[in-house]
């Protein structure tokens, strides 16, 4: 089985060389996915971060994931963009009112491409920490105790998404994207380590992690679509849009029903605490 040491050294580089790769095709050949390539190689870089960071803490590794954290908020809002015009391109045959603001958010589509593609030209090069970074990541040989605590800082990331699923309110959406936000840090150190994990069903536990983390994701995403939607209302147009806020809010309230009734099943991901066993070493899966 490969070492902890190893691990972490393999995993660095490889999203380092990810990142850049990405990064150099959005340079050379701008475009949607390439954007989106680069969005998910910088938090999957920024996860390796977190992880690094609570194992072996270090200056450098705060200052490079700052620096990653800044590209990533300048891409965002563009991603929200495309999402609702997806979204709303799915549905205009259904609404056809959604044609003004389907070409609203087209405009708005193309200034934020056109700043992203002037912000990731002007990214800072970070081959230099992560050089260096590596240097010293590779330095040390297999450090004593670094498996147990790479384990605990996993530990310490489902702590924070139970902690944050126990102040789940269904009438306060900000507690489930609370706990959206803990979840996706916690599922991408998993996917980190999950090599030194004993007999983990990695294809099973990373669909169903993909299923949950999704179910929180729609709930933004259509709360973020009625805030554009309620943005756009005017007095001469209200009334065409709100079978469209009657629809979306409807949706809304479902996807949280649903999470809620279902948001139990996040708590078997992990172990329990150290001294308890994996979940798949009794089940072989997540709980629904």
């Amino acid at each position: 089985m490969i070492s902890t040491h190893e691990l972490l050294l393999n995993s660095f580089d490889q999203r380092c060389e990810k990142y850049q790769a990405n990064l150099v095709c959005c340079k050379k050949e701008f475009s949607n996915e390439a954007v989106h390539d680069l969005r998910v190689a910088i938090r999957r870089l920024l996860a390796l971060l977190d992880l690094l960071r609570q194992v072996t803490p270090h200056e450098s590794i705060q200052k490079l994931r700052w620096e990653l954290k800044s590209q990533l908020d300048h891409l965002d809002e563009l991603r929200d963009i495309q999402v609702m015009m997806a979204e709303f391109s799915e549905e205009i045959e259904s609404f056809p009112d959604l044609h003004a603001l389907l070409k609203h958010l087209h405009k708005q589509e193309k200034r934020l491409l056109k700043d992203a593609r002037t912000n990731i030209r002007a990214f800072k090069d970070i081959s230099h920490p992560t050089q260096k970074l590596h240097t010293m990541l590779a330095a040390p040989a297999e450090e004593p105790g670094l498996e147990a605590r790479a384990l605990a800082a996993v530990d310490e990331a489902c702590a924070t998404v139970r902690s944050r699923l126990d102040r789940v309110n269904p009438l306060d959406t900000g507690t489930i994207h609370s706990v959206r936000i803990a979840f996706k840090r916690l599922r991408y150190m998993i996917e980190i380590i999950h090599p030194i994990l004993p007999a983990y069903p990695a294809e099973s536990h990373f669909k169903q992690m993909r299923i949950l983390q999704t179910c929180m994701g729609e709930i933004q995403d259509i709360e973020v679509l009625l805030q554009t939607i309620s943005e756009f209302v005017t007095p001469e147009n209200q009334d065409a849009l709100q079978p469209v806020r009657d629809y979306y809010s409807q949706n809304h309230t479902t996807k949280i029903t649903d999470f809620t009734q279902n948001m139990n099943a996040i708590k078997t991901v992990w172990r329990l605490s150290p001294d308890q066993p994996f979940p798949w070493q009794s089940t072989g899966r997540i709980t629904p």
